[in-house]
């Protein structure tokens, strides 16, 4: 959950380094001339605006590469900054007569879209399980490369024109999603499918049994049936099922085998 809102949206990012902006902003209109030690005072004023900036570029810097520097183009993300830099800078510059009500505001703001966020993340968030290149396609055979992680990459041969990869899942009903549960999977391999001919109409049917990794990746094969026999019995979990998501196979295509957080194989042809 924290590595969704951190990691993939910059709003987060640009919302504290609005706050750091809107603080140097207020430390650098403090008067200091009425100040016992003048000089110190100012040498100290300009200490903290220093501090506060340094603070802002590191988190602005955060809020572009973190994320990904396509995410920062949103206009949405100048609104945010903008309010809340206005808001933050009040709130330290006039202390005593708005600073309590427009911090607890700030406060407020940051901690809605806290939420918002994560509730965003949760229903529209996935995660790359696979990625699948076509090596070759012919009439009645593909060759397929499939990478899980870093270290383990396979290359097989599979009847057919269409490929489907296997995958076990474990989906949660919608308030553990929202609260940061992800679909637990296990994937189990990748089989192939063809459009034939059966009594007059055209079916996609499977070719062959497929193949099955040696080790899978995801939750242990012990976690999934122990959850598929107490399915029912278990608060939170929607479902627990076996997905097929079949995918034309186009020679030299590059596909991420991707889950979503509400459940659900999507197959997307990677550019």
């Amino acid at each position: 959950m924290v590595k969704n809102l951190f990691g993939e949206s910059p709003f987060v990012w640009v919302a504290l380094s609005a706050l750091f902006f809107g603080m140097a902003l207020s430390r650098s209109t403090f008067r200091v001339r009425t100040a016992e030690d003048p000089h110190r005072a100012r040498a100290i004023k300009w200490s903290f605006v220093s501090i506060y900036l340094s603070v802002f570029i590191l988190l602005g810097l955060c809020a572009v590469f973190i994320p990904g520097p396509e995410k920062i183009v949103n206009e949405k993300l100048l609104y945010l900054f903008g309010g809340v830099s206005v808001l933050s800078f009040l709130a330290f510059r006039f202390k005593r007569s708005l600073g309590s009500l427009i911090f607890f505001s700030v406060f407020l703001f940051i901690l809605a879209t806290f939420f918002f966020l994560r509730n965003f993340n949760a229903f529209t968030g996935e995660t790359e399980i696979a990625k699948i290149k076509i090596l070759d396609v012919n009439e009645k055979t593909m060759r397929l490369d499939i990478v899980q992680g870093e270290n383990s990459e396979v290359i097989i041969t599979l009847k057919g024109d269409y490929f489907a990869p296997i995958v076990k899942e474990v989906i949660f009903d919608d308030y553990f999603v929202f609260l940061g549960f992800k679909t637990w999977y296990r994937f189990l391999g990748v089989t192939s499918f063809s459009f034939v001919k059966e009594n007059g109409r055209m079916v996609l049917k499977q070719m062959g049994s497929g193949y099955y990794f040696k080790n899978p990746h995801g939750i242990s094969e012990d976690v999934y049936q122990f959850f598929e026999k107490y399915e029912g019995h278990i608060p939170g979990v929607k479902t627990v099922q076996v997905d097929l998501s079949a995918k034309r196979a186009r020679k030299f295509g590059e596909y991420s085998v991707r889950i979503q957080n509400d459940g659900g194989i999507q197959i997307v042809e990677v550019f």
